[in-house]
């Protein structure tokens, strides 16, 4: 699985993280995200990324409490 996790910082379509990983996740989870960092990773075909986290493990969070 290719997941894109966006913390909201930055330019729209700028502000994200490539991660792989075999487990999954839906879109609006919050999750942990622990893998091997890669940088200027370039596959071709135009798939080339500054930062690539790559073999991650995600575990699921809470959302925190709202009061």
């Amino acid at each position: 699985n290719w997941l894109h996790l966006r913390d909201g910082s930055g330019e729209a379509g700028q502000a994200d993280i490539t991660v792989t990983t075999d487990d999954g996740a839906a879109i609006g989870d919050l999750v942990i995200a622990k893998g091997r960092i890669a940088t200027k990773m370039d596959f071709g075909s135009g798939y080339s990324y500054d930062v690539l986290m790559q073999d991650a493990k995600l575990t699921l969070d809470e959302a925190p409490a709202k009061n």
